[in-house]
């Protein structure tokens, strides 16, 4: 009896475990990535957005993105509709590539996206966006 609880804690303990530094799998999980933020631009941008207005939704099956952008005037650099994506890894980063086009460095926690295209598999840009999601 004592070993089957102690093997119970010791799985829950494990499954608990949440930290950002968690990469996992862009499409593991149920819906959407909801963009909630931009932040970057030769302007300076910080611009919350509510939670649904953009949606971004990986198929690991075929790798098409399907874009939803209910707001416009938000520099995503992505058209609504679907697009092919893959991850190529670059030294110690990971960058999202759309439509053949490389479009972030990538950073995924357990319910957090974030997309950085100030680093870039070829060194560091500047004035570009950091993209942030959230389940």
């Amino acid at each position: 009896m004592m070993k089957k609880f102690l093997l119970f804690v010791f799985i829950a303990s494990l499954l608990s475990c949440n930290s950002e530094s968690d990469v996992g799998d862009i499409t593991q999980g149920v819906g959407p990535w909801n963009l909630v933020n931009i932040k970057g631009g030769v302007n300076g941008t910080d611009t919350d957005i509510d939670r649904g207005a953009i949606t971004w939704v990986f198929n690991d099956l075929n790798f098409t993105l399907f874009v939803t952008n209910n707001i416009g005037g938000i520099p995503t650099g992505i058209d609504d509709g679907e697009h092919d994506w893959r991850i190529e890894e670059s030294g110690n980063e990971e960058f999202l590539i759309i439509d053949d086009v490389e479009y972030g460095a990538i950073t995924l926690g357990s319910n957090t996206l974030t997309l950085n295209q100030n680093i870039t598999s070829s060194g560091s840009a500047s004035d570009k966006y950091i993209l942030r999601f959230v389940r």
